[in-house]
């Protein structure tokens, strides 16, 4: 019974100096299969996963000996240029390392953000150029853009295609098609000034535009920057002076922009009156076609709920009949009867008498 139990150990005691053998067989092909690298001041084997070192512009390239390589930390190099190049090229490795900003210069690395708003325009691109821009993961730049033009922003970005700029611009008389290219291509720049929509002045965040005059492109460039100018309440496009001629077509602005209130002024039989009036006093003009023109007005008058049309010539079927078709305005003209009798529509009790003749109302003098 010994027998078989020594031949069991020596079977064991072999398998395990077998097992020993090819752990030791392995770990050699593993160390002879890397390097030992001189890097820095210090030396490091090629197969590590991560390193630390501060190392010189020709000493970049070595970087690639190291195969396996996850981090590596670099704070010190000089060299933060080149390093940002490799870095580049091997996105997968997570690199540390610094880049020494202007003194007044600061850098945020939770939000990627570049603050260079304490540099001049030509210190920040300066800065930017030779600096910031080798940042590994800068997303934005500040700016301090108050002596900037739009076209200068438009060359820095050009530049600097990569980085979102931020910062306020200031401009004045800008165009309404260029301050909507601007908002919209430099959405972190808040633009402070004036603009010009249909060659009126418009100060940003105001809450009325006064354009004075009403076209199609008065239209198209108010419709344009409504959404870029969510401070704007009411567009005044001023008085016609060729009567109503585009009341229609400020009334189907009004109703495409609810949001806002839009005021227009014109004239109607002499009478002044806007688009947004409760009230239209037409008493005593006189009228020979038979209300036409009044209706083509009060069609487009919104809010209209009281139409004086006393003494105006319009006969009482007529009159009627805009009554009728419009039935939430509130219609009053002069009704005659008797001969000498007349009395207004809107009254609540008739009184009939006989006037003596000086002073007394007839359709003549009335």
């Amino acid at each position: 019974q010994a027998k078989p139990e020594k031949r069991k150990l020596r079977v064991g005691l072999v398998c395990a100096a077998v097992i020993l053998v090819l752990v030791v067989i392995a770990a050699a092909f593993l160390f002879l299969s890397h390097t030992v690298v001189r890097i820095g001041k210090g030396l490091a084997w090629s197969g590590a996963e991560s390193l630390t070192a501060v190392i010189e512009a020709d000493e970049v390239s070595k970087l690639d000996c190291f195969k396996e390589l996850k981090e590596a930390d670099l704070s010190g190099s000089g060299c933060y240029r080149e390093i940002f190049e490799w870095g580049t090229a091997h996105p997968d490795v997570k690199l540390t390392y610094d880049v020494q900003l202007p003194s007044a210069a600061s850098y945020d690395e939770e939000t990627k953000t570049a603050d260079l708003s304490s540099l001049g325009r030509e210190e920040a691109i300066e800065a930017t150029g030779e600096h910031a821009n080798y940042i590994m993961g800068i997303k934005a730049v500040k700016l301090d853009l108050s002596s900037w033009t739009p076209r200068q922003l438009d060359e820095y970005h050009e530049r600097f295609p990569d980085l979102a700029i931020q910062g306020v611009l200031y401009t004045y008389d800008l165009s309404a098609d260029e301050y909507i290219r601007l908002t919209d291509e430099y959405p972190d720049v808040e633009i402070r000034g004036r603009i010009l929509v249909a060659g009126a002045p418009v100060w940003i965040g105001a809450q009325t535009a006064n354009i004075g005059v009403v076209s199609e492109e008065a239209f198209s460039q108010t419709a344009r920057i409504l959404q870029y100018m969510p401070s704007l309440k009411t567009v005044d496009f001023g008085e016609d002076s060729e009567g109503h001629t585009q009341l229609e077509a400020v009334y189907d602005f009004q109703k495409e922009h609810p949001e806002i209130t839009v005021d227009y002024h014109f004239t109607v039989f002499g009478k002044t009156a806007g688009l947004h009036d409760e009230k239209l006093d037409l008493n005593h003009r006189k009228m020979t076609d038979r209300g036409a023109e009044v209706r083509s007005v009060i069609a487009f008058m919104p809010d209209l709920t009281f139409l004086d049309m006393d003494s105006c010539g319009v006969g009482n079927e007529d009159m009627a009949s805009i009554r009728d078709d419009f039935p939430d305005i509130k219609v009053v003209w002069r009704i005659w009867f008797g001969g000498c009798y007349s009395v207004r529509t809107n009254v609540e009790k008739i009184l009939a008498s006989a006037p003596e003749t000086a002073g007394s109302l007839t359709p003549e003098n009335s």
